[in-house]
């Protein structure tokens, strides 16, 4: 793949790191009524899953049907190192504090589309697949 069309793909990833951030720069008078009372894991684990599809996204399908544990190990990496980092950050944001539980569920949320790509790959490769190799029947048999 080109350079400035894998660059393109990253967009997605970059705009969603940028959200995340900005999210988490919020002092804690500002945040929304609904986010509280643990509402705010589900929004945790939307957004990272949001994040992990953007960066499986950003690997290309190239890429991702050569080495599917590989991408699938990195994109986990990336997130639960971002969200480490987005915890870091809102200890020092006015009303904010850093939460274990929300890194769970951000890694949730990752995991869970990490699961639903590794599927639907699988069932693209295997017997019937788009990827498999299909023999078409001669003429004249």
């Amino acid at each position: 793949m080109p350079l400035s069309r894998r660059l393109l793909h990253l967009l997605p990833a970059l705009a969603m790191s940028g959200a995340i951030f900005a999210g988490a720069s919020l002092p804690g008078k500002y945040l929304p009524a609904f986010l509280h009372g643990g509402v705010d894991k589900y929004a945790h684990a939307l957004v990272y899953g949001l994040l992990a599809a953007s960066y499986l996204f950003a690997f290309g399908n190239d890429l991702l049907r050569r080495s599917p544990l590989g991408i699938s190990l990195a994109t986990i990496v990336i997130c639960l190192f971002y969200g480490g980092l987005e915890e870091w950050y809102q200890s020092i944001i006015p009303g904010r504090r850093p939460d274990r539980f929300d890194l769970e569920a951000d890694m949730i949320g990752v995991l869970v589309v990490i699961l639903f790509w590794m599927i639907i790959l699988l069932k693209k490769s295997g017997p019937g697949g788009d990827d498999s190799t299909t023999k078409t029947p001669t003429q004249g048999s």
